[in-house]
């Protein structure tokens, strides 16, 4: 099982409202960000390091835009999480 399949059975707990979601980049999935949306949450999910803008999901296009901005290294990718 993935962690993509596995976040989608952890994250239907009954009475639990999420907030923001903060995981590694394996989570960056369109179904996985839409799930945490649907729900009301924000996710701090890394996108990858070739990962490009594609309209869908406005909040991962930030992501990759404020990377880029920050010089699109291991640094850049540190701060962009803070």
């Amino acid at each position: 099982m993935g962690d993509p399949t596995a976040f989608s059975m952890l994250f239907h707990q009954p009475n639990r409202r999420v907030k923001q979601v903060i995981a590694d980049g394996a989570y960056d999935g369109e179904e996985t960000r839409k799930l945490i949306k649907r729900q009301g949450g924000k996710a701090l999910i890394p996108p990858p390091k070739n990962g490009v803008c594609n309209g869908i999901d406005e909040d991962r296009d930030r992501a990759i835009l404020d990377i880029r901005i920050f010089g699109s290294d291991t640094i850049a990718r540190s701060i962009w999480g803070k």
